[in-house]
């Protein structure tokens, strides 16, 4: 599946990527799987490192690696694709990653936020 693709088609559709090859393959099409330091030398506490990305105009990207996990399927890849017209206008990319990192859900882990050279 073509995410790129997706995202210019149809603006306003939502996507999330959770299988880890399909959202690897999406990070390095976008230019930011670099962004994140290897799973491995942060696996001794549950973390997650959040990524965001602004350079496709239509949708809000957010990207986050889990590891550190004790269940495996805990552990990889999420990607969210967000329509920037769900929200209110002027949101920046930063403002929506600093809403993201404080999701009740990511309670109990350490939250990295990496910053790509593109980010507003």
């Amino acid at each position: 599946m073509d995410i790129l693709h997706i995202l210019k088609k149809d603006p306003d559709r939502a996507v999330e990527i959770h299988d880890d090859k399909q959202a690897s393959t999406f990070l390095r099409q976008i230019g930011i799987a670099g962004a994140f330091s290897d799973g491995h030398t942060l696996a001794d506490v549950p973390t997650v490192q959040i990524c965001g990305f602004d350079g496709i105009g239509s949708h809000f990207i957010l990207a986050f690696l889990f590891s550190g996990c004790k269940a495996a399927k805990e552990n990889g890849y999420l990607v969210t694709c967000a329509p920037r017209s769900g929200f209110e206008p002027g949101l920046s990319t930063a403002d929506f990653v600093a809403g993201a990192s404080c999701e009740p859900k990511l309670k109990g882990l350490r939250v990295i936020v990496r910053t790509p050279l593109n980010l507003n």
